[in-house]
């Protein structure tokens, strides 16, 4: 038996992430298209899980289903914190789940969120995780956080002088993409910076 050298493992592990970063597509949703629906009763949360049923059928282990996520709340990973609303973009409709107003809807974004041919991707998904663990039992499986991933790539994965590798705010990472890149992902900086946190924006 063979076993893997911690170069090899480096190398496998970087193969693999390399190949489910381009499953990942991000453009601009035309606005004739786009939706958002607030899941706050059963009638909504029946359409967001037809849409997901939909997306995993045609899932599979190599060729992931994608679903963006972002999480909103009070303290969010913090003692006293409580998660307020779930955001899942899937292919081009945003569903806001509303998990205060609408308890019910915590099991499907469970099965949403630890559904193994599903991608979750994530900015600086820390908050999330644990909000979503400690107060739900919620294990996110598989996700991609894009930030780790721009850090990564930044590095070339060796760590600076002090033995530390920096993250980069969202609006900082995105502000380093030429004007077309920016264009056909459909990234509008300004309104970014406008309604980001400065934390985020890596000030």
């Amino acid at each position: 038996m063979h076993r893997l050298t911690s170069q090899e493992d480096s190398t496998a592990g970087t193969l693999d992430l390399t190949r489910r970063i381009g499953n990942i597509t991000l453009h601009a949703p035309s606005q004739e298209s786009a939706s958002y629906v607030v899941c706050d009763n059963e009638h909504d949360l029946g359409q967001l899980k037809t849409c997901i049923q939909t997306v995993i059928k045609s899932a599979s282990s190599e060729q992931k289903g994608i679903v963006f996520l972002d999480c909103e709340g009070r303290d969010l990973g913090r003692v006293g914190g409580r998660l307020g609303l779930v955001q899942l973009g899937i292919e081009n409709d945003i569903y806001l789940v509303d998990v205060i107003a609408f308890p019910e809807t915590i099991p499907t974004v469970k099965d949403i969120l630890e559904n193994p041919v599903l991608e979750k991707v994530v900015w600086d998904g820390r908050s999330d995780y644990s909000e979503l663990w400690h107060g739900h039992e919620i294990r996110i499986d598989p996700v991609i956080d894009l930030q780790l991933v721009q850090a990564y790539k930044s590095s070339g994965g060796y760590p600076g002088r002090n033995g530390f590798i920096s993250l980069t705010g969202m609006a900082t990472a995105f502000s380093k993409l030429s004007l077309r890149e920016q264009r056909d992902a459909g990234i509008d900086l300004h309104r970014l910076s406008m309604g980001m946190h400065p934390t985020l924006l890596g000030i």
